[in-house]
């Protein structure tokens, strides 16, 4: 008996230096702080390394620097070192953003979780190695990327990291990254590439209604300067500056928005004319081009969709 009460007082003065946070490497961390290169962070994490433990009413530095991260993920925060509860709202909300525990405190344990999902926020895929040595979540840092590339409008490749976490509501996310095709037309055009002069039309027939098509238009520095859509057959079209371009199409069933286009399972090509890649668009004058219909002048060879 006296030897169990031994153990167990052992034990009790044990526990407190496995703090929240002892999931967590010291080496990992220090890389995942360094890359967000905020020295008030550290301070902060030290801070609640040594066992305090953040509140409703705290005040101080370290409390200042949790301000400082929730504002890093865009939350309205004021970063006056004075916690209320406007500080746990958008702890929260952050928290429940990324499938993290909700919590009414913040230990060293949440803050590493945070520090490791803002450098996600900030850094997308390049972030992984870092975050994995620390200690962060495998199916956590997926969720994260997926949140973020979703936040960015790269719907499915934000579909497939919330696949492959399987954490959280994840399976709900993914079903959500599934758009619904946009009216046929121009989706999108560069606000920095103005001008016109030039007219594009596009014209699909012959195409199974449940297959879209969109089309994305880049000039001669290969630079992006408009997107289409056609869901089935039909027509779109888009003024352009006089100028060369480059036309690819890809074709597909679930619709990912315009950055991802169908995904990895769409088809891809850049269409060709006469054999040329390019077309020249002078001042007054357009190009109407079908496909689904040959006409001896017109082909394509096949893009990856990485390229497209």
């Amino acid at each position: 008996m006296k030897k169990l009460i031994a153990v167990l007082l052992v034990l009790a003065l044990l526990l407190p230096c496995a703090f929240a946070g002892a999931e967590y490497s010291e080496t990992g961390m220090n890389a995942v702080l360094d890359r967000l290169g905020e020295d008030s962070y550290t301070a902060a994490y030290e801070t609640l390394l040594e066992g305090a433990r953040l509140e409703k009413g705290a005040s101080g530095d370290h409390a200042k620097a949790l301000q400082s991260v929730l504002k890093a993920f865009d939350e309205s925060v004021s970063v006056d070192g004075k916690v209320g509860s406007g500080f746990f709202k958008a702890l929260n909300a952050v928290q429940a953003r990324y499938g993290m525990e909700t919590t009414a405190y913040v230990d060293a344990e949440v803050f590493a979780e945070l520090l490791c999902a803002l450098l996600v926020y900030q850094e997308g895929k390049d972030a992984e190695d870092a975050v994995l040595e620390a200690g962060f979540n495998e199916d956590e840092y997926h969720y994260c990327l997926a949140r973020k590339e979703y936040s960015d409008g790269r719907y499915y490749r934000a579909k497939t990291h919330f696949e492959a976490s399987g954490w959280a509501d994840w399976a709900e996310r993914a079903d959500k990254c599934v758009k619904d095709w946009p009216k046929d037309g121009r989706v999108w055009k560069s606000n920095t590439y103005g001008g016109s002069g030039a007219l594009l039309k596009l014209r699909v027939r012959n195409s199974d209604s449940n297959v879209g098509h969109c089309f994305k238009v880049y000039n001669s520095d290969n630079k992006l300067v408009a997107v289409l859509f056609i869901g089935g057959n039909g027509k779109a079209e888009t003024s352009l500056k006089p100028g060369t371009y480059t036309i690819k199409e890809g074709t597909g069933y679930e619709w990912y928005g315009r950055k991802d286009a169908f995904g990895s399972a769409g088809s891809y090509c850049t269409m060709t004319f006469d054999g040329e890649t390019t077309l020249q668009f002078k001042s007054g004058y357009y190009w109407e081009i079908t496909t689904g219909v040959y006409d001896g002048n017109g082909g394509s060879y096949y893009e990856d969709w990485d390229n497209f």
